[in-house]
């Protein structure tokens, strides 16, 4: 079967059944080589959570064996950390090793996204105002680094475009309180 056919069947896939995988965006280059993360989606699919298809059919974990020195690695973070800002306006940085770090406005933001990124089928987890995706040096353009640069605009849009201030709002309110009881609980030095 050919990539055209493949892509063909995820599309219908996606379409009959709304738990199925959500079809591949073809990579857009640039001019000077490089992908154009930015000229790549106009729209975006429903997320997981909201009863979309998952960005992946398969759970992208960070891997037990990362060498996290090698060029290529270094390579592979670079593009994602590009594509991502690219994408979505996001500052993200290297962090320990098989995890990029990418920045939000506040915890409770870097917590929502990173829900919602678990819920496209890709690991995530969140500290303070970052939140966590994974990287490898065996991550390919047309695979992984696509996936994780989308659903990371895909998740950022929808928390600029669609989540009500409300609830945002609200979130904020919830950290403080959790912040507040949690200091307050913690034991005193004597």
């Amino acid at each position: 079967m050919n990539e055209k056919e493949d892509d063909d069947l995820t599309s219908e896939s996606s379409q009959s059944n709304p738990s199925a995988p959500m079809a591949s965006a073809p990579l857009v280059y640039s001019e000077d080589g490089t992908v154009a993360w930015n000229e790549m989606w106009d729209t975006f699919c429903v997320l997981a959570s909201e009863g979309g298809p998952p960005l992946c059919g398969k759970f992208l974990a960070v891997p037990t064996n990362v060498d996290a020195a090698s060029k290529e690695y270094y390579q592979v973070a670079a593009e994602i950390i590009r594509g991502i800002h690219l994408t979505s306006g996001l500052e993200a940085s290297q962090a320990k090793p098989g995890w990029l770090a990418v920045k939000s406005q506040h915890a409770p933001q870097a917590r929502w996204m990173s829900e919602r990124i678990v819920q496209e089928n890709i690991q995530s987890y969140a500290e303070k105002e970052l939140f966590f995706v994974p990287i490898n040096s065996t991550y390919t353009l047309e695979n992984e680094i696509k996936n994780i640069i989308a659903v990371v605009a895909k998740t950022a849009h929808y928390w600029h475009e669609h989540v009500l201030d409300e609830v945002k709002t609200t979130m904020a309110w919830e950290a403080r309180i959790v912040g507040f009881w949690q200091s307050w609980n913690r034991p005193k030095k004597k």
